[in-house]
């Protein structure tokens, strides 16, 4: 059933997977969204009368930060967007690449707004609770070069952990990997709404900064390899966030095994 998907994420890194989530279902996300708005305007004493969910959060952003901040972290909670990391497609391709028991980590919705030329810039996944596992990017809306979208540098996920300037070295709160030959080799992805880009930690991607009117919505979290979670092991073995390509780290053991398929 996910004999291409295993190829492309095993080759490239990553693969999409089509039509995840119904039109339907992100219809009544949305509404899930406004609803969280509308309540912490109440709160401010306003009445937006507004109907449209992504103006209804630039008005609470124009009125409270805080407030705003607080709704950001709810709606990854909210019930709707938790079921879609049950998803069969999402999982069932996920137990296809490793076959040991899977946990989430990070269920998270994204807000890129237009006023926020954010370019997230290219990084390996270093935090992820297990060895290995994989990243999941829903847009909630249709990407393409204008609103934004994710970039990715194909294969990069065979060169094994990265050297990463810091978040205090960037000063932008992000990683960011080194590595010169990036340029010449990155990928712009276009995803359909309901589309899943389901990736490799070790991948190099990032986002490029919506340069529409509207917002950018997305959803991610991660999938964690039970099998390889270091805490789990009596050795207490290191995360693989060593940041020295030429460590003999697990993560980079792990991954060797990985592409041999072991």
């Amino acid at each position: 059933m996910f004999d291409k998907d295993v190829r492309n994420f095993k080759d490239s890194g990553f693969t999409i997977l089509k039509n995840v989530i119904p039109k339907k279902s992100i219809k009544e996300i949305f509404k899930d969204f406004s609803n969280v708005f509308e309540t912490s305007l109440k709160s401010l004493n306003i009445n937006s009368q507004i109907s449209n969910c992504d103006e209804k959060y630039e008005l609470l952003k124009e009125n409270n930060l805080k407030l705003k901040s607080n709704c950001y972290d709810i709606l990854g909670m909210l019930d709707k967007v938790q079921s879609i990391t049950n998803n069969e497609k999402i999982i069932g391709f996920a137990k296809t690449i490793y076959k040991s028991p899977l946990c989430k980590q990070g269920v998270q919705i994204r807000i890129d707004d237009p006023s926020n030329d954010r370019k997230l810039p290219l990084h390996q996944e270093l935090e992820l609770l297990s060895l290995f596992g994989m990243a999941i990017w829903i847009p909630l809306v249709d990407t393409n070069n204008k609103i934004g979208g994710l970039r990715v540098v194909p294969g990069s996920h065979k060169l094994g952990v990265q050297k990463h300037l810091t978040r205090e070295e960037t000063k932008n709160g992000y990683n960011k990997v080194i590595w010169d030959e990036i340029p010449k080799k990155i990928k712009h992805l276009s995803v359909k709404k309901g589309d899943a880009v389901d990736f490799h930690p070790f991948l190099f991607h990032g986002s490029m900064p919506n340069k529409s009117k509207d917002i950018r919505w997305t959803l991610v979290f991660r999938l964690c390899d039970i099998n390889s979670m270091p805490y789990l092991r009596s050795d207490k073995a290191k995360m693989y966030m060593d940041r020295n390509p030429k460590a003999k780290t697990p993560g980079n053991e792990f991954l060797s095994k990985f592409l041999k398929n072991e």
